[in-house]
């Protein structure tokens, strides 16, 4: 699911206004997150270079 947004923001932000703030720039270390990532957004933003 990480995936297929990320790689969709464009479309997405397009018809869902709401999500305009929507982007990699969001994507913050784990320690700085409220709630932790779930393993496989994890394994995608490392897989992209969003996370270390």
């Amino acid at each position: 699911m990480t995936k297929t947004l990320y790689e969709n923001v464009e479309n997405i932000t397009a018809v869902a206004a709401a999500l305009s703030q929507f982007g990699p720039k969001l994507v913050e270390p784990e320690k700085d997150m409220m709630i932790p990532y779930h393993p496989g957004a994890v394994k995608y933003f490392k897989e992209v270079g969003l996370l270390k």
